[in-house]
């Protein structure tokens, strides 16, 4: 007898189509649901040496010292913030920020500086999903990785515009992103943001990333590094009948907390010298 439970599939989509290459389909389906997952078993593809791990971003703070001076211009240089390894992340970048009294008008008054240490949370993310030619710049924000089943660019060739499906992207130490495989896909930058369609095989892509900016107090201790740890085969499952589908996320969600920041010492924190601070 056959199985009437089986997993129903949208309109175009089987099973043998519903993930892109370097992912498997997995199955949980009943009469009454059907839960559809894409996850990630292509590591072996990965290019290691270029790849870094992509993780929410989150701050530690140093004491502030007593000096108003900017450490560039010679004032005192702070002491060194607490380890990322602490709060278990890995370290991005270090930088000098201000220690601020709030003055009449909200403005800062400076009474000293403080080093900060930009973590990334484990575990991150090699390999993860980009929906335009601007996700780049959103996966180095923190942004959830979502490897949602019959959304991929499986027509990629045709030139699928942005917003309307993910290809897998990795990300390299400048914070730009290449993709996973260019003959299964890649995003062409268009006029904008929102512009840009896709493309299979032909030259390699990189797409733009965030870009450091140089902090008023000067980096710290070399400023940033690569960040390598543990790879996460995050993932996105499709919950539900076809036609009224719900997506549960499964696995990298967590990181929708980007911003997360741990207990600091004495006084405010203000971080609009460093670009890195803006992740």
């Amino acid at each position: 007898m056959g199985n009437w439970c089986s997993c129903s599939y949208k309109s175009g989509w089987s099973k043998r189509d519903a993930c892109p290459p370097g992912f498997r389909v997995k199955e949980d389906c009943g009469c009454f649901s059907d839960t559809i997952t894409c996850e990630f078993t292509g590591s072996d593809k990965i290019d290691t040496d270029r790849a870094i791990s992509v993780g929410a971003r989150y701050t530690v703070r140093g004491a502030c010292t007593s000096d108003p001076t900017n450490p560039v211009d010679g004032g005192t240089q702070p002491g060194p913030a607490p380890s990322c390894s602490g709060g278990n992340g890995d370290f991005v970048a270090s930088w000098n920020t201000k220690c601020c009294r709030t003055s009449l008008g909200g403005a800062c008054d400076v009474y000293g500086w403080a080093v900060i240490n930009e973590c990334s949370e484990r575990p991150g993310d090699l390999v993860f999903d980009v929906r335009s030619p601007d996700g780049c710049r959103q996966k180095a924000t923190g942004l959830s990785n979502n490897f949602a089943p019959m959304e991929w660019c499986k027509n990629a060739k045709n030139g699928m515009g942005a917003g309307t499906c993910w290809l897998p992207y990795s990300m390299q130490s400048d914070q730009k992103c290449f993709p996973y495989d260019k003959d299964v896909g890649q995003w062409v930058p268009g006029a904008n943001q929102w512009g840009g369609t896709t493309k299979k095989g032909g030259d390699e892509i990189v797409l733009d990333g965030l870009e450091w900016a140089e902090p008023e107090g000067g980096w710290v201790d070399g400023g940033k590094a690569l960040v390598k740890p543990t790879i996460h085969t995050g993932s996105i499952a499709v919950s539900g009948g076809v036609g009224l589908a719900c997506l549960v996320g499964v696995g990298a969600l967590a990181r929708r907390r980007a911003k997360r920041t741990l207990k600091q010492p004495e006084g405010n924190l203000e971080l609009s010298g460093a670009g890195a601070g803006s992740v």
